[in-house]
Parts: C-alpha cells; structure tokens; sequence
C-alpha cells in the first residue's frame, strides 16, 4: 500500500513491509479475533524469522499503534520509531460509531463504490495510482476477517501511561486537526514522551503518495 514511501527510501535502507493478520495470503482464511499487541508480536515474530535483530519501526496510522506496542513488549528489538498519524490513546466514540456503521453496510451489502473512493482517498491519498488496485482488494475481503480487523481498531486500548517507559528515539508526525486523525494524540505522545520530536503538517502533505 506504501510503495511510494518505501521507493523513496530503499537505496539508503533495507526496508522490509509485512501483511497483518486477514490481509495477504490469510486474507482467504477464518481467522480469530486479535488485537494490535497480538500483531506487535506477529511483527517480532517476523523479525526473527528475517533473523533481524532489531530496527527503526516506521508506522501509519494503525501501524504506528502496533509499532509503540512493539517497542513496549519488544523494546530490544526497537532502535528508533517513526510515527505518522498515530496516537497512544483509544479511538474515540464518535469514531468507533462511525466504524461500527461502516462495517454493518460492508457486511451486509459489500463495498458500496461512494464508501470504496472515500476509503481510498483517506488512506491512499486524492489521485493515487494504485486506489483502483486497492479497492479491488477491498471487495474481495470476507466478512469475518473484515470484522477481525475492525475490531483490533476499535478496541484500541489506552498505553498513554506507559510511554514514558520507552527509551527509543522517536519521531512523532502529525497532520492537520480531523476527526479520523486528530492532532490531539500526536501532543499527548509528545506532552508525556519527553524528549521526543514532534512535527505538524499540513493535512495534505501526509498523503500516502
């Protein structure tokens, strides 16, 4: 979903991207419920496969909660964190309501077209490339790993009180003031992390293309 960053960094760096649990080849399969330090220990789990030590984490939204998870129960393998619109607190109501909505409509009558655009325009950006590859992917998802993953958003739990536990270097980037990523989260990683970087921009200039 992220070639575009990932191009732009791979001469300098070995840059290596996992599918979460319900996507890539599991994406056919039933899967159980979990949560995001369930996938913080599938991420260690992969590292130790790739026989990689340790890294600089890099995450977007839902993979920077598992990223701060990961350097909690796996601090040893965490050298540095990148952290782009994402935040230690629990998703709000309003949005878990929204979510629940969202996932009722998917469910019952597939991926509308309208909701797909939507979709493709908050994660992937106005205009990319590969929305239309991405929305066919979508349509294709089974409902139960669609509701597996869903949950793992909405039950997000609270690790705001641990953070100062974390002695990795950190960069904590953040765009504009929205409902599905407030700005909010992004100074409460920075108020209670100190010694961390913090960095605004604008909403448009954190496109995934």
């Amino acid at each position: 979903m992220f070639e575009p960053q990932i191009a732009r960094l791979r001469d300098h760096w070995r840059c290596i991207t996992g599918n979460r649990r319900g996507h890539g080849r599991t994406a056919s399969d039933s899967i159980a419920a979990f949560n995001d330090d369930d996938l913080a220990d599938d991420l260690a789990g992969l590292m130790t496969d790739l026989a990689i030590e340790h890294a600089v984490v890099a995450g977007i939204r839902q993979g920077g909660y598992v990223a701060l998870r990961l350097a909690l129960a796996h601090p040893q393998r965490v050298r540095g964190l990148i952290l782009l619109n994402t935040q230690a607190l629990p998703e709000a109501d309003a949005a878990i309501h929204g979510y629940e909505k969202f996932l009722a409509i998917w469910r019952q009558g597939g991926l509308p077209h309208h909701i797909a655009d939507i979709l493709a325009r908050i994660i992937l950006g106005e205009g990319a490339p590969q929305a239309q590859a991405w929305k066919t992917k979508w349509s294709l998802w089974k409902p139960h790993n669609l509701t597996a993953s869903f949950q793992a958003l909405m039950e997000r739990h609270d690790i705001s009180s641990r953070l100062w536990m974390m002695r990795v270097p950190a960069l904590v980037i953040h765009g504009g003031q929205t409902p599905r990523s407030p700005s909010s989260g992004a100074w409460t990683c920075s108020a209670i992390w100190p010694g961390r970087a913090w960095l605004g921009l604008r909403e448009p200039d954190m496109r995934a293309t």
